[in-house]
Formats: C-alpha cells, structure tokens, sequence
C-alpha cells in the first residue's frame, strides 16, 4: 500500500515541478514584455487555487496513512499557502504585479526546488519500500521484478532521447554530462543485463540499490543545472 502512495506521491510531485516550471516561464515572458500584465494575471490566477488543493490534498493524504515524515515535510508550505489565502494574498493583481514580481519570482523558484526535492524524496521513500517489501518478503521476486522492468526501458530511452536533443542543438556541455550514463545504460542493454531477474535478485539488490541511489543523484543535479541554465542564460 505504501509503495502504491509513494508512487503516486512521485507523480503528483512532478505534476506540481512542471507547474512551477510554467510559472516561472511565464514571469520571463512579463519581464521581456512578450505578455501584458492583465493576460498574465489572468492566466496564473487560474492555476493558483488547484495548486494550493493538489498539495493541501496530497499533504491529507499522507497524514491519513500515518506517514508522518512526508506529512511534517509538507507542513510549512502547507501553512504558508493558507496563510496566502487567509490574507486574500494568493492571487495576481495587475496593477501590483511589476512591483511584487520579485516576489513572486522568488516564491515560484523556492516551490520549483521544494517540489524536485519532493520528488526525489517519494521516489527515494517508493524504492526503499520495494526493495524492504522484498527483503521482508512482503512481495515475492516475481512480482517485484515484474513491476520495475516496466520502468527499465522507457527510463533509459527517455534519458537517451534527451541527450541526443543536447547533441542536435549542440548544447556540448549538458551532452557530455550525460554521454556516461547513455554508455553505461547502452552497455547493459548490450550485454542483457538490463532487466530484473526473480531468480537472481537477491544476490544482485544491494547493487540495483547503489545504481538507483547514484541515478537520483545524477538526476537531482541535472535538474539543478538546467533549471540555472534557463534562468541565467
């Protein structure tokens, strides 16, 4: 049940990342005049409210399964969007919004950072609980097996596809970046060593584990410089 959460917890955490990404898009877009302040307060407002619910949601969810630690953790922003509503704050005014844009900026690039961080963490807490599950025996190695090699796959092509868009436009840097791990996936599927296998997932899981915990790290980083790459360049 926890690892189902988690896994859902992981999903809506990227949901919410890609909303602040939008918001925070949409704020270059008013600094280089490309919208005009009534159209931008008119977009953002409509998303002000379902993202306060998504996350005052997800928060209740937690704190209905006892997970208490990613319950605490949603806390402060959950009190402080409250507080925003409470104070009839949380919406864009335009007749305010140049003088409260940094503000805003500010607000947007802090959620941007706390949703990632979320992310990585329910993805963090969703693998551990498999991998306990299977070590307790709470799931056999079948079903484990079953469930993570549908994610082997796409995971490696998705990370493929995006190298290869730094290669076409040239972006030299974010491509050697990831050219390491592209040789390292491309050389475990050459030597179809790719997929989980029941039968030999024991003696090999405290190496799937070391490989997971070094891919979020990989990725926690990549985001971080290419969020700093589109903010500052």
């Amino acid at each position: 049940m926890s690892g189902w959460l988690f896994l859902f917890a992981v999903l809506y955490a990227a949901a919410l990342l890609f909303g602040m990404v939008f918001f925070i898009i949409m704020y270059s877009d008013l600094e280089s005049d490309y919208i005009n302040p009534i159209d931008f307060c008119n977009k953002l407002n409509q998303f002000v409210i379902p993202e306060y619910a998504a996350h005052a949601f997800l928060a209740l969810l937690f704190l209905l399964t006892g997970q208490w630690t990613s319950f605490l953790w949603n806390v402060p922003l959950l009190a402080y969007n409250i507080n925003k509503v409470v104070n009839k704050a949380h919406m864009y005014d335009a007749t305010e919004i140049f003088r409260s844009l940094p503000q805003h900026q500010k607000e947007a690039y802090f959620k941007t950072g706390f949703y990632l961080l979320s992310f990585f963490f329910y993805l963090y807490k969703m693998i551990i609980i498999m991998f306990s599950d299977l070590e307790c025996d709470y799931i056999n190695p079948i079903d484990l097996c079953n469930k993570l090699n549908q994610f082997v796959l796409p995971e490696n092509i998705a990370h493929a596809f995006l190298t290869l868009l730094f290669l076409l436009s040239g972006q030299w840097i974010a491509f050697v970046l990831n050219l390491p791990l592209v040789l390292f996936n491309a050389n475990k599927i050459r030597n179809k060593a790719h997929m989980y296998d029941a039968t030999e997932i024991f003696r090999s899981l405290s190496g799937h584990k070391q490989e997971t915990f070094i891919k979020l790290g990989f990725y926690l980083l990549s985001f971080f410089y290419y969020l700093y790459r589109y903010v500052f360049f």
